[in-house]
């Protein structure tokens, strides 16, 4: 046949053009392939996506994911002891007495100010919370600060508590004045006059402040600038150990800086205020030489932003861009891209935000595969802490959860497991002794992003990936023989598609063959469909395929191929404009091959492994593009909306993160129980379209859902609206073989009409059974705290729910109940799938009979 010139269109536009599935398995590319092995051709593909010039691929080759952290923590570890050493900060602790006279004088101004409500009110000698917070007109977003204030004095026995009311406690009568403590506090330890001046300074200012007769923030920032907690800074000895962790955070970007390749170093600082954090990075930075970065600095108060930008200039760092940022929100909005950044420095910010869950989503989705998170957090609140920063409505924001009760501060060993259920890799934080972390007020906590290289459905939202696997891709083409050149155009755009197929024949000769799969899928029921919606799915394959035919004509052409797909003939759920634009194709293959002396063939493929519009379909192929959302649910990572009607929920089970899989064992091999898929099920809906109650039904269960011990398995939950009810599909991934249908069935919303409760009189029903027998106490398994029921091995929220069994004609009872140290469990999984397999397999006989 000999050296053929083939025009090769790879066209994916709108979502599909950042696709994993598309971009490196796509259908194109694999045809390319295999008509350089076999015909050494000539091949021109023809891209809407802009692609890299041919003399920067091999720079972009080269360019290496960060190193695995590991290594480093050791140095890290000898760059804190060296800094340790040249600093010698002494911390509070180690000045006598200094504490308990500070935690003195906070006692005192507190007690000034909530004794006034006692005061105040006839009831003096007892309030209850809602009583003082009246008395003294607080602010709600600032009730946290009196409730904490409430609390310190009850540990101090000034103020004491007993069924639901505040009493004058013991020792109030013994209270100081706070003028006294203060004078004292100044003339033993002169070195901390600015923290006493700064506390003195907040408290006198409670009663206004709480009250929004002045805003409380102007009581630390007088007329919005930083000036005068920047004076009490210099009239306090340095006591903490901030600026030893600063310095190791800017020791290990620039060790990160000087090791990148191929590209600038891209990092991102979040709340950095007044630019404590920013300017030891940015000197460590600056002294590299022939080191380029990327650092933007950002907050979310534009003040903050303003000064950074000219301290910045003043500090001589030219490569540093600012910029307004609130990382409670999702970075979209703010105009970031995801998976962008190398490096995300934080001081003292995140613990700052309502719910430091998303927040950590948020900055997590900004990292690139191996990224990594810096944090420099505050770990241990002494009672002047909460007291000062306290009139900052913020610091109460955060939500009363588990994580934290009275000051928003995590300790350090809250931020490790934190980060590791977040689903970092790496996590390792400083100090590392257990005995310099209860000494220390400060921590450094690194978290490192997975770099998750050989995973699908991951690498799809890597767009730098993407574009390293279509290089190579390509240069496998020209090794295999064919010569390859890339172009960009729209194939709807008739002026730029005769430009491009002009560049073609003057680059190559006349064009001998087309191949076009350009193509477009875009989701929606027919009834949701718009003239807008469908010409972006007609465009390739209709008016594209008509431009292309007609501009490439020529008497050497021997082929013209489009790729179409079986949804032309057997239809495809939601996607009628697609198959309909496929069916034209087919039906212009035919009357072509009679009006042309050109072969014009429509090739209806099906699945392809690897590559096509269908496997991306059955892969949510709208993540890449789509919003991706934090679900707060410890089972879910995020969620996508994938078009009208659609949305796909993310899920990485693995058995250190989630004790469903960890305490539910088919032999030593940890499955999901199928009251499992029920609560994912069930959770997905509820956190989708809000509802008191939900009622599944039709529930399958196809295949059975093994977690690897050492690694997490990729789950997606799909639902998808109907008419009267929501369809929900749970998927796992086998990476050799891939995805696997494990359960559907369908979700409805109950009405409160429909909702009837259905009271049982339980003493009668026990007493009408006749045989009573003890719970099975099981096995113990190999693994620690398991016990094995025949095949199946459970933990403790299983086996320790078990009650005895009551047994009569066709009937059995058994109460479930889940101990106090798992009920926390009940705040997420209000379908608790331990509970819940337990009621539903509890009387299991030989036998079959019905259930109550």
């Amino acid at each position: 046949m000999g050296q053929r010139f083939i025009l090769l269109f790879h066209h994916y536009q709108q979502l599909l053009k950042h696709f994993y599935r598309a971009a490196l398995g796509g259908v194109g590319l694999t045809l390319a392939t295999f008509l350089a092995k076999y015909y050494a051709g000539k091949i021109a593909l023809l891209t809407r996506s802009s692609f890299p010039d041919r003399d920067s691929w091999e720079g972009i080759l080269k360019q290496k994911r960060l190193p695995d952290l590991s290594s480093s923590i050791e140095e890290l570890r000898k760059v804190e002891a060296k800094l340790s050493d040249q600093l010698a900060i002494a911390a509070i602790s180690d000045y006598p007495g200094l504490t308990e006279k500070l935690t003195d004088l906070c006692c005192a101004h507190g007690f000034n100010y909530v004794k006034t409500a006692f005061v105040q009110t006839d009831s003096s000698q007892s309030l209850s919370y809602k009583a003082i917070l009246e008395s003294l007109r607080v602010l709600p977003e600032l009730e946290g600060c009196v409730l904490y204030i409430l609390d310190l004095l009850m540990a101090a026995e000034i103020i004491s508590y007993k069924d639901g009311l505040y009493y004058l406690g013991a020792k109030a009568d013994r209270v100081k004045e706070p003028e006294e403590l203060s004078a004292n506090l100044r003339r033993h330890y002169p070195d901390f006059r600015g923290l006493v001046e700064l506390l003195d300074h907040c408290a006198i200012h409670y009663s206004a402040a709480l009250t929004g007769k002045i805003p409380a923030i102007s009581v630390l920032y007088p007329e919005g600038r930083s000036d005068f907690l920047a004076k009490t800074m210099e009239n306090t000895i340095e006591h903490s150990r901030e600026p030893i962790y600063r310095q190791v955070a800017a020791e290990l970007v620039a060790k990160l800086a000087s090791q990148q390749q191929g590209r600038p170093l891209r990092i991102l600082e979040v709340g950095a205020g007044n630019g404590l954090l920013t300017e030891v990075v940015a000197s460590a930075l600056k002294q590299l030489e022939g080191v380029e970065c990327e650092y933007w600095a950002t907050d979310i108060s534009p003040t903050f932003v303003e000064q950074l930008k000219q301290r910045s200039q003043e500090w001589g760092f030219d490569f540093i861009e600012t910029k307004v940022f609130d990382i409670s929100d999702n970075p979209l909005d703010w105009g970031f891209k995801l998976g962008h950044f190398d490096i995300i420095l934080a001081l003292n910010v995140v613990h700052a935000t309502p719910q430091i869950e998303s927040t950590l989503f948020n900055l997590q989705s900004l990292l690139v595969p191996s990224g990594t998170l810096v944090l420099v957090e505050a770990t241990h609140t002494p009672p002047w802490v909460d007291m000062v920063w306290g009139l900052s409505k913020g610091w109460w924001q955060f939500e009363y959860r588990h994580l934290r009760q009275r000051s928003p501060l995590l300790s350090q060993s809250t931020w490790e497991t934190l980060l590791r259920e977040q689903g970092f890799a790496l996590v390792e934080s400083l100090p590392q002794d257990s005995k310099n972390q209860a000494a220390t007020d400060t921590a450094l906590i690194i978290a490192q992003f997975p770099a998750r290289a050989g995973e699908a459905w991951d690498r799809e939202a890597d767009p730098e990936e993407i574009t390293r696997h279509r290089i190579r891709r390509l240069l496998e083409i020209e090794q295999l023989g064919g010569q390859v050149q890339v172009l960009t155009a729209d194939i709807g755009d008739r002026d730029a598609l005769q430009t491009q197929i002009a560049t073609v024949e003057t680059h190559f000769g006349a064009i001998n063959g087309v191949i076009n799969c350009a193509m477009v899928l875009d989701d929606g029921l027919m009834q949701l469909e718009t003239p807008e919606k469908t010409h972006r799915v007609f465009q390739p394959k209709v008016w594209g395929t008509q431009f292309l035919f007609e501009l490439t004509d020529n008497p050497q052409r021997d082929f013209f191929v489009m790729s179409s797909s079986l949804a032309s003939t057997i239809g495809l759920y939601a996607q009628a404009d697609y198959c309909a634009a496929n069916a034209f194709q087919d039906v212009f293959a035919h009357r072509m091959n009679s009006q042309s002396d050109t072969f014009v063939c429509s090739i209806n493929w099906g699945i392809w492994s690897e590559a096509g519009a269908a496997m991306r379909l059955l892969m949510d192929s709208s993540i890449a593009a789509a919003r991706q959302t934090w679900v707060n649910h410890p089972l879910f990572e995020y969620c996508v909306d994938a078009g009208p009607g659609r949305r796909v929920y993310h899920a990485r089970l693995s058995t250190q993160r989630h004790w469903i899989v960890a305490e539910h064992r088919l032999g030593d091999r940890p499955l999901v129980p199928g009251t499992g898929f029920l609560e994912l099920a069930r959770a997905a809906y509820q956190d989708w379209q809000p509802c008191t109650s939900v009622e599944l039904r039709g529930v399958y269960f196809l295949e059975p859902l093994l977690v690897p011990e050492s690694t997490h398995k990729e789950v997606r939950i799909v639902l998808e609206e109907r008419e009267t009810a929501c369809d929900f599909t749970i998927f796992s991934l086998e990476p050799e073989t891939g995805w696997y249908e494990n359960a559907r069935g369908n979700l409805v919303t109950l009405l409160p009409e429909d909702n009837k409760t259905i009271a049982y009189n339980l003493e009668a029903l026990k007493r009408s059974l006749t045989q009573e027998r003890p719970r099975e106490m099981g096995v113990a398994a190999s693994i620690k705290e398991l016990k094995c029921f025949g095949d199946v091995c459970v933990g403790p929220r299983w086996y320790k729910s078990m009650s005895n069994i009551f047994v009569g004609q066709n009937q059995a009872l058994t109460e479930v109940i889940l101990p106090d140290e798992y009920k926390k469990d009940l705040e997420h999984y209000h379908l608790h799938p331990a509970m819940l397999d337990v009621a539903t397999s509890f009387a299991s006989t030989p036998e079959a009979f019905y259930l109550l």
